[in-house]
């Protein structure tokens, strides 16, 4: 076979064989979102997805996420955000946040929250995935913990070399104790908004911006 027929038919193999070539054209993070969504993000606001589910005794229970942009670098925003032991500082109602070990990429967590004057506490695991830029946290229920279930994640995607895309969620949430309606408002229908905010004015700010006590 002569040499241009072999580089031809390797270049349609590499092709053919393609992630790209499969799913079309490559797409970023963005390509998920409709055009309102879009609008949304651009203006620096976030896009939030919610499911409120009933849970025991009238309990609080449900999961969401939401996405925001970011004007910083993709690594500057992970490293920011990896120091668990500073969400007091941009965590909605959050009081404590102490380093008890840390096991390689895992952090036992000690959390202390405050709504409406009600005291919450618990410990939680948190595994920093630096390769995937994912963290993910859960309860840690060997040890006293007033919520029944809390577990989520936070994604860093590239948008640029100076832009991220942050999708935090929540996928198990239940305070395992009921509360009043406007509480519970407050919990479903603002917490991931706030904290996605904060969350972002804390990283573009380098660290320095503090929430309201």
């Amino acid at each position: 076979m002569r040499l241009h027929q072999t580089v031809i038919l390797f270049v349609l193999m590499a092709l053919l064989f393609s992630p790209n070539y499969l799913a079309g054209e490559e797409k970023g993070p963005s390509s998920r979102f409709n055009d309102q969504q879009l609008k949304k993000l651009k203006a620096g606001e976030p896009v939030c997805v919610f499911k409120e589910d009933s849970g025991k005794n009238e309990n609080v229970a449900g999961y969401g996420q939401c996405s925001i942009i970011i004007k910083a670098p993709i690594k500057k925003s992970f490293d920011i955000l990896s120091k668990i032991d500073l969400q007091v500082h941009y965590v909605p109602g959050k009081k404590k946040s102490t380093i008890v070990n840390k096991t390689g990429n895992k952090l036992l967590i000690d959390n202390e929250y405050v709504f409406y004057g009600k005291s919450i506490k618990y410990h939680s695991i948190y595994t920093i995935d630096a390769q995937n830029l994912r963290f993910e946290f859960e309860i840690e229920k060997s040890r006293p913990h007033d919520l029944a279930e809390n577990s989520g994640f936070y994604q860093f995607e590239k948008i640029d070399e100076k832009t991220t895309l942050l999708t935090y969620g929540a996928t198990k949430f239940d305070t395992g104790f009921p509360i009043p309606d406007f509480v519970k408002k407050f919990l479903l229908g603002r917490s991931l908004p706030a904290m996605a905010t904060n969350i972002k004015k804390y990283i573009e700010s380098n660290g320095e911006w503090r929430r309201e006590k």
